[in-house]
This record gives C-alpha cells, sequence and structure tokens, in this order.
C-alpha cells in the first residue's frame, strides 16, 4: 500500500508544479517556452528537469518552485540583457548564410556543422525544386534553416540578411567557359 501513497505523491507534485510553471509563464510571458536563442532552449530543459525531479519526489516543493523562479528570473534577465548590442552578441548565436543563390557555402558550413544534405533535407520541405529557385539559405540561431526563395519581380531586401554570418557573400560570377559551380565567394 505505500506504493499507493508515493503514486499519489507524485500526483499532488506534479500538479502543484504544473501550477507554478503555468503561473511563472503567466508572470514571464510566451518567451518562456520559446525556443528563439540557446538560451531560451536551456531553460526549457532546466524547467522540465526541475518538474521531474519534483515530481519523483528528489526534490521538495518549494526547493523546485526555488528553481523554477531561478530559471524564470535568469531568462528574464538575459531577454533583457540582448538588447544592449554587447551583451546581445555575447549571448545569441549569429544566424549563418548557408547558401548564397544556387550556391553552397562550404567555409559556412563546416563552421556551423551542417551537412549539404541537411540544407537540401530543408530544400525539399519548402518545396523547392531546383536550385535556381534560392535565393539564400540561413542557418538561424534555434536551428532552424530560412529558405529564401526567388519570387519574380522582387529582389532580396539587404536588411533580411543584417546580422547573418556571411551575409555579404553573394553568387559567384561564372564566365562563359568557367564550370557551373555550386560555391559562392566574398564579393
Amino acid at each position: 500500500m505505500a506504493w499507493f501513497g508515493s503514486i499519489l505523491s507524485v500526483i499532488f507534485l506534479t500538479l502543484l508544479v504544473y501550477v507554478a510553471v503555468i503561473i511563472a509563464t503567466r508572470v514571464n510571458g510566451l518567451r518562456t517556452f520559446s525556443t528563439m536563442t540557446s538560451f531560451d532552449f536551456a531553460i526549457t530543459i532546466g524547467i522540465a528537469g526541475t518538474i521531474t525531479t519534483v515530481a519523483l519526489g528528489n526534490a521538495g516543493f518549494f526547493q523546485g518552485l526555488a528553481a523554477l523562479l531561478t530559471l524564470v528570473a535568469a531568462q528574464r534577465v538575459t531577454a533583457n540583457l540582448r538588447f544592449s548590442a554587447v551583451n546581445g552578441r555575447a549571448i545569441d548565436n549569429d544566424p549563418v548564410l548557408l547558401m548564397a543563390g544556387p550556391d553552397f557555402i562550404r567555409e559556412n558550413l563546416r563552421a556551423a556543422r551542417v551537412t549539404e544534405s541537411d540544407v537540401r533535407r530543408a530544400l525539399r520541405s519548402e518545396g523547392v525544386l531546383d536550385y535556381s529557385q534560392v535565393e539564400a539559405v540561413v542557418f538561424e540561431p534555434t536551428g532552424d534553416m530560412s529558405v529564401l526563395k526567388k519570387q519574380e519581380g522582387l529582389s532580396l531586401d539587404p536588411d533580411l540578411l543584417r546580422g547573418v554570418r556571411g551575409g555579404m557573400l553573394q553568387p559567384q560570377a561564372r564566365g562563359e567557359d568557367e564550370p557551373e559551380s555550386r560555391d559562392a565567394v566574398l564579393t
């Protein structure tokens, strides 16, 4: 019968932590569980670990609540620090340009530890049928890839690549007798 009391304790503590998380999310806002930055992701994992630790009785409710509130407060402080240029660059990873037009930027792929196969997967998921449709592919700080497709009559606004590492890269100009390449070069 002791196992029944143990199960009831887990249920009760889980519900208490659940309510605490809801309250913390309401106070801190939607950003609490966003994954816009690596720090946001770390907070989400930390909160999940706190919930698990408390629910399984490995820490008391008030210890878990203290950990939860500390994580939420740290996220709020960090989010506010991101508004200054110096702190923002220290906290956030820069997005990385992986393709400029139809050309892969191999140096950036290596630096981001992303393979061409990973990029092709993102292109397929965005409905790209031919490399000529690609204006740019950006590896975002969240781990997502943004595929910017060419559209007739529109050109890519350079402001969209502001802060993107390698954002000044352009597709390599090819002479008539040069072989086609999937590489980009600095201009």
